[in-house]
């Protein structure tokens, strides 16, 4: 015989098992960048939101006639401010020592949109900035999440007040609440799931972050809990169990499916969000032989897990990323730490923060807490924010040497170390730019770049006297980046030197793009056989077509004209691919025993295969081999003669590097003019 039915406000197991799979797989793959799809647990997390906050305010309608919105905040502040307040803290303190000034102060940035319930937006535009492509994440960028909640739990709850209210006032009965609450929920989730189809395809990044694209995967959870609210089926225990399970198989299914650089969060997000709701169906007033039945979710080490898993996602990416400047994330050592570290963190904050706060009288009627309590914690709060700015990469970095400030002068720094297999004039173990400037080291590559939906901008750069070539320098931003040594060729020779470079804008013809339209009104100039270009200097990124067939032959189309023309078309390699780990391999703080040695083997930098060389060969044009700039017998360092090669993971060199490598790529376009 079945046991009774639990209350309607007794904790359901079966949730807490919900969110120990989703905390479970979101830490498994931001930690291991496995399961590919684990990330989708934020997805069950929005689901079950849904579901809870709308439960929570129907009930408390049922019981007053009323909701009232002062305690529902003071809930939700109760809920979850302590906990975030304090990991914010505490990340901030410690990007203090272990990140580079420009890092820690863009963390505190982080913290302070986090904190007002706006870091969904901020990483939304931080993301889809081409500039910043290929950084390391922010220890805070888990926060977006949170903000999407918050932001819910202001409209939702002033959407049910007004529809029970207009409804009561026509007279409404309660299956008429109940249909006028589903008729509106439907329609809001309707619209955020139509403008999520849209903006997956639009702008990827965006519609992961933005609230409107995620706001249909909390409408479904609380759909079903108008659903489950006002009609009284509920499924028998047998079908259940099977629902529970088919749900389980669904959200565990999602993890290994669902690619990030699919369409997410429509139409992929619809796998576990569906099957998030069929779990939280099946477990609606549900006896105790169906938590025996559904054990992988009501188990005692499951429910714990799903008791802390607030505090436990609060704590884990602060605790991956900020672990990384000390040690390597491929290394075990790495794993072991970040695991034991995060739980015991994890569970400290939820025994000692979390559920005491929740508990506490604080924020209601009858708290009173005195002045110099309140001073101490918010003295606390402020030292955190001001730490920052002011310590701020003091452990973790330097200044780079001053011996090094005009490295392009020095016989024997940068590219000139690994050309001429010299040793660097100093031996400080310092390099420059230094990992504070490495972001912004870009020379004058982006003096006269087309940002994404613009035009070219008016570069021609007239000079006197010399040879009184034409030239033109066209491609995208690693076209842009060689800018830094080509500039002062042009200006020693005498060359008129025209700049064509932007977001997108590989010379190519055939290919649609955001530059399309630009390069075909640029692909007359540069063809114009009444007047003709002396040189024209090509690159581009070798990851910009990797899907594509054919790209080779859509290159050596585009040059073929100028060529026929006279035009001599030099082709600059592209630089080898810098990885995710040589990078953070410079981010490490001094003294790791892993920053002894930074790179990128050498099988991995030729990855995607550059298609310039082949293109070159089909087209008739010159190419210039830039590899021996970058890559010895040994690899690819991550730092050259005392100077940081790479700025980021996509490609882009420094601009400090690039200007080493002048007198090296001038005597090649020599050869290349013959």
């Amino acid at each position: 015989m079945n046991a009774s039915p639990k209350p309607a406000t007794a904790q359901r197991r079966d949730i807490q098992g919900l969110r120990m799979l989703a905390v479970g797989s979101v830490v498994v793959n931001h930690l291991f960048d496995r399961p590919i799809g684990g990330f989708v647990g934020v997805d069950v997390f929005f689901v079950i939101s849904g579901f809870l906050i709308t439960s929570l305010l129907l009930r408390e309608f049922d019981r007053n006639g009323r909701i009232s919105m002062t305690d529902f905040y003071r809930r939700r502040v109760k809920r979850l401010m302590p906990a975030a307040l304090t990991v914010l803290a505490v990340t901030l303190v410690a990007g203090a020592f272990l990140l580079s000034q420009p890092r820690s102060l863009e963390l505190s940035w982080d913290a302070l949109f986090a904190a007002i319930f706006g870091a969904n937006w901020r990483f939304a535009a931080t993301d889809t900035d081409y500039f910043l492509a290929g950084q390391p994440p922010s220890a805070l960028q888990h926060y977006w999440s949170l903000s999407v909640e918050e932001q819910f739990y202001v409209v939702w709850p002033l959407l049910i007040i007004a529809v029970l209210f207009i409804a009561v006032k026509l007279g409404a009965g309660t299956r008429g609440r109940g249909i006028a609450l589903f008729v509106a929920i439907a329609a809001v989730t309707a619209g955020s799931l139509a403008w999520a189809a849209h903006e997956t395809g639009a702008s990827p990044a965006v519609a992961y972050f933005s609230t409107f694209s995620r706001g249909w995967e909390l409408g479904i959870g609380a759909a079903l809990a108008i659903t489950l609210h006002f009609v009284k089926w509920r499924p028998p225990v047998a079908l259940a169990v099977a629902l529970a399970y088919a749900g389980m198989a669904g959200i565990v299914l999602s993890w290994f499916v669902i690619d990030p650089e699919a369409a997410f969060p429509f139409p992929t997000g619809l796998l576990p969000v569906l099957a998030t709701a069929a779990v939280l169906l099946a477990g609606a007033d549900q006896s105790a032989s169906y938590d025996r039945a559904t054990a992988p979710l009501t188990n005692r080490v499951s429910k714990y897990i799903g008791d802390i898993s607030y505090s436990l996602y609060l704590w884990h990416f602060p605790v991956i990323i900020l672990g990384l400047a000390i040690i390597p994330k491929d290394q075990p050592l790495h794993w072991v730490i970040s695991l034991v570290l995060m739980v015991a963190l994890s569970a400290a904050s939820y025994h000692w923060i979390e559920n005491p706060a929740r508990n506490a009288p604080w924020l209601s009627r009858k708290w009173s807490w005195n002045r110099r309590r309140i001073s101490i914690v918010a003295g606390i709060v402020v030292a955190a924010v001001v730490l920052t700015p002011i310590a701020g990469g003091q452990i973790a970095q330097n200044d780079p040497d001053p011996a090094l400030a005009d490295v392009a002068s020095s016989e024997c720094q940068g590219a000139a170390a690994i050309v001429e297999g010299c040793e660097p004039d100093t031996a400080t173990g310092v390099t420059t730019p230094s990992i504070d400037n490495l972001n912004s080291d870009n020379g004058v590559a982006f003096d006269c770049w087309r940002y994404k939906g613009q035009s070219f901008k008016e570069c021609a750069t007239e000079l006197s006297g010399g040879e009184g070539l034409k030239v033109a320098v066209i491609g995208d931003s690693h076209a842009a980046m060689y800018l830094s040594a080509l500039l002062p060729i042009a200006e020693e020779r005498g060359w008129q030197l025209d700049r064509f470079v932007g977001n997108g804008c590989q010379w190519v013809v055939g290919i649609e793009g955001d530059c399309t339209s630009n390069m075909v009104e640029i692909q007359d100039q540069l063809t114009d056989p009444d007047d003709p270009y002396d040189i024209i200097i090509t690159s581009a990124a070798r990851w910009a077509y990797e899907d594509l067939d054919n790209v080779p032959q859509s290159f050596a189309d585009a040059w073929a004209p100028a060529i026929e023309n006279g035009t001599k078309v030099i082709v600059i390699e592209d630089a080898p691919t810098f990885t995710d780990e040589a990078l953070q391999c410079l981010n490490m703080v001094p003294g790791s025993p892993f920053a002894d040695t930074c790179g990128v083997p050498t099988d991995e930098s030729r990855v995607p295969a550059d298609p310039l060389p082949e293109a070159a060969e089909m087209a008739g044009a010159e190419l210039i081999e830039t590899r021996d700039f970058f890559c010895d017998d040994d690899g690819c360092p991550a730092v050259i003669g005392g100077v940081v090669v790479f700025r980021d993971t996509v490609g882009h060199v420094t601009g400090t590097y690039i200007q080493t490598m002048t007198p090296y790529l001038a005597d090649r376009i020599d050869a290349a003019l013959g």
